[in-house]
C-alpha cells in the first residue's frame, strides 16, 4: 500500500522517505584537538519507517531494493523542509560534500508486520559537512601542532615539534581515493635554527586523511660549524712533545676526522674538508716560523655506506715555545651555519628527505568483499647516483729551508785519554800459585799473592795523551747529510786517526726525500782542550 504523502523531502541515493517516517535529528560540532576552531558538523539522523509492499507483492521485493540503497555509503543524502533549518543536501551535484567519508549508513531494526506484507526498520546516517555554507570541502581542514624543548645538563636544547594535519576527505562513485594527507607535508614546514641537526617522522592514517609527524631539532654540540654538505662529522687534532718520545724538540701532531657527506656528494669532496683544515693548521705553525713535515696519512672509504675517514700525522721541526699558537689549536676553521643549513635543503633539512617520496591518491584503493579497484604502492622517489668523483687534491710536503730540515739530529763526544807509563820490576821469587786443581773446589778464585814481596814501580814518561771519539746519528728532510768534521775542541787541534760514516735514503715522505747517516770518526788532540770538552752543537735546535 502507498505510503503517505510526505512534508519535506529525506532522500539517500535514489531512495525518498514517504510521510509515515519519524525522524530524529542530532547534530554535535566536531572540533579540532586543540579545542580552538569547529572543522565540522556531524549530523545523526535517526528514522523509524514503515515500507510497505506493492499491489499483490510482498515487502521482500522493495526491502531488498530499499536496503541495497540504505546500506551504501557516501551516497547523496537530502534532507530539506523538515523543521531543522536549512536545507542540507550532501553529496549531490552540488552543495555540500561529507568530509569523513560519508555520510555512513547503518540499519539498526527490521520487523515484519502484518505477516510478508510491510515492515518497520529503524535506519541511521551520519554525515559531517562544514559548519559554514561558504567552506571548501576539500583540502586541510585542520592543523595543529606542540612543541617541546628540553636542554641538557651543558645547555643544549633539542625542541621536538609534532602535530597532524587533517584534510577533507569524501567519497567517489568509484573506489579510489581523491585526495591523501601526505601530499600536505609542505604546509608543515618549520625553519630548523641555526646550528641545529634535524629527523622527521611522517606517518599517513590508514584512511588517508590524517598526517602525524615529529620533528626534531637538536642543537649540534660543536664549536666549529659543520662544513657544507655533511650530515655529520667529528674530528681531533692532538699535539704533543715529550724527550722521551727521542723526536728531539719536534712537536708531534695528529689530525684525525670521520665525515659522512650527504647523498650525492663523493668522498673526494669529503676529503677536501679534510685537506683544507690540515692545510690551516700547517699554516699556523709555517706563521709561528717552523717547518711541518707531514710523516704519516691513512684514508679509509666504507664501499656500502658513506662515511668516510682520515688520518694525518705531521712533525713540527723548531723549538718548542707555544704549542697551543705554533699549532692552530682552538683557531676557527672558517665554516659558516648558514652556508652548512642552505648545503641541506635537499637531503636532511628537506620535508621528503633526499629520496622524495611522496604518498598519491592512486597508491591506495578502497578494497571489500563487493567490489575491488586495484592499488599502486608505488609512492615515487628518486635514486641519487653516486656522482663521478672530482679530481682529489693530493697532500704533499714542502721542501724545508736547509737550516729546518733536520727531523733528527744526536751527537756526542766521548774523551779517551792515554798515560805513557814504564813498569820497573825488582828481581824476586815469584809467588806460589794457590789456586786449587780441583774442580768441584768451593774456594773460589784469587791471585797469587805474597806479603814479603817487593812492588813494582811505575814510572810516567811524558804528558797524556788524548783521543776523542765523535759520535752520532741524524735524519733530514730534502737534503742529503754532509759527513760532520771537528776542527777543533777546547783550543786543541783535532786530527782525523780514523772514522766510519754511513748514509741511506730512508723513503720519500709524500714527495720530499729523507736521508739517515750514521757516524763514528776518532780525532787525535795534539794538547789538552781548554775548560770542559762541551758537546757538538744541534743543528736540529740552534741556539738562538
Amino acid at each position: 500500500m502507498p505510503g503517505l504523502p510526505a512534508v519535506g523531502t529525506l532522500s539517500y541515493n535514489g531512495y525518498t522517505f514517504d510521510g509515515t517516517a519519524q525522524i530524529k535529528v542530532a547534530a554535535h560540532k566536531v572540533r579540532d584537538e586543540a579545542e580552538r576552531t569547529v572543522i565540522g558538523v556531524r549530523y545523526e539522523i535517526t528514522v523509524s519507517a514503515i515500507i510497505a509492499g506493492t499491489g499483490s507483492g510482498t515487502s521482500d521485493v522493495n526491502m531488498a531494493a530499499v536496503h541495497a540503497a540504505l546500506s551504501q555509503d557516501g551516497q547523496q543524502l537530502v534532507f530539506a523542509n523538515k523543521g531543522f533549518g536549512a536545507s542540507v543536501s550532501v553529496n549531490g551535484p552540488s552543495g555540500f560534500r561529507d568530509i569523513a567519508w560519508g555520510p555512513k549508513t547503518e540499519v539498526l531494526y527490521w520487523a515484519p508486520i502484518g505477516s510478508s506484507q510491510a515492515c518497520q526498520i529503524v535506519w541511521v546516517v551520519t554525515t559531517t559537512i562544514p559548519e559554514c555554507s561558504f567552506a571548501n570541502t576539500s583540502g586541510i581542514m585542520a592543523m595543529n601542532y606542540e612543541i617541546d624543548y628540553q636542554i641538557d645538563q651543558h645547555g643544549d636544547t633539542t625542541r621536538t615539534i609534532s602535530g597532524y594535519l587533517q584534510i577533507a576527505v569524501t567519497r567517489t562513485i568509484v573506489k579510489t581515493i581523491p585526495d591523501v594527507a601526505d601530499r600536505y607535508r609542505t604546509a608543515i614546514s618549520p625553519q630548523a635554527p641555526l646550528g641545529y641537526e634535524r629527523t622527521q617522522q611522517w606517518k599517513t592514517s590508514k584512511d588517508k586523511g590524517r598526517l602525524d609527524f615529529t620533528i626534531v631539532d637538536a642543537q649540534i654540540p660543536s664549536p666549529n660549524p659543520y662544513p657544507a654538505n655533511v650530515t655529520a662529522i667529528s674530528g681531533t687534532h692532538s699535539a704533543g712533545w715529550s724527550r722521551a718520545n727521542r723526536q728531539g724538540g719536534k712537536q708531534r701532531n695528529v689530525l684525525e676526522m670521520r665525515v659522512r657527506p650527504q647523498r650525492g656528494i663523493s668522498g673526494i669532496q669529503a676529503w677536501l674538508i679534510f685537506h683544507t683544515l690540515l692545510m690551516q693548521r700547517r699554516q699556523a705553525a709555517v706563521y709561528a716560523g717552523r717547518q711541518v713535515m707531514f710523516d704519516e696519512l691513512s684514508v679509509q672509504e666504507d664501499l656500502f655506506g658513506f662515511p668516510c675517514a682520515f688520518r694525518a700525522g705531521w712533525h713540527v721541526i723548531g723549538s718548542v715555545d707555544n704549542i697551543i699558537t705554533d699549532n692552530g689549536l682552538w683557531k676557527p676553521i672558517g665554516t659558516d651555519w648558514q652556508l652548512w643549513a642552505a648545503s641541506l635543503t635537499g637531503t636532511q633539512l628537506n620535508i621528503r628527505g633526499s629520496s622524495g617520496l611522496i604518498l598519491q591518491p592512486n597508491n591506495d584503493a578502497i578494497v571489500d568483499l563487493c567490489g575491488y579497484s586495484g592499488t599502486s604502492q608505488n609512492d615515487g622517489g628518486q635514486i641519487i647516483q653516486q656522482p663521478e668523483p672530482p679530481a682529489a687534491v693530493p697532500l704533499k710536503n714542502e721542501y724545508p729551508t736547509p737550516a729546518k730540515s733536520w727531523l733528527y739530529y744526536r751527537a756526542q763526544l766521548i774523551p779517551i785519554t792515554s798515560t805513557p807509563l814504564v813498569r820497573h820490576s825488582v828481581l824476586q821469587a815469584p809467588p806460589t800459585d794457590s789456586a786449587p786443581s780441583d774442580p768441584n773446589a768451593t774456594g773460589g778464585f784469587s791471585l797469587p799473592y805474597s806479603s814479603s814481596a817487593t812492588s813494582d814501580i811505575i814510572q810516567k814518561r811524558g804528558k797524556d795523551r788524548i783521543w776523542v771519539r765523535f759520535v752520532g746519528q741524524a735524519r733530514r728532510a730534502g737534503f742529503k747529510i754532509p759527513r760532520p768534521k771537528l776542527v777543533s775542541i777546547g783550543g786543541a787541534a783535532a786530527t782525523e786517526k780514523h772514522g766510519i760514516f754511513s748514509m741511506r735514503k730512508v723513503g720519500d715522505y709524500l714527495g720530499v726525500p729523507v736521508y739517515a747517516a750514521q757516524w763514528d770518526i776518532t780525532y787525535v788532540l795534539n794538547n789538552a782542550p781548554q775548560g770542559e770538552i762541551a758537546p757538538p752543537d744541534n743543528v736540529e735546535e740552534p741556539d738562538n
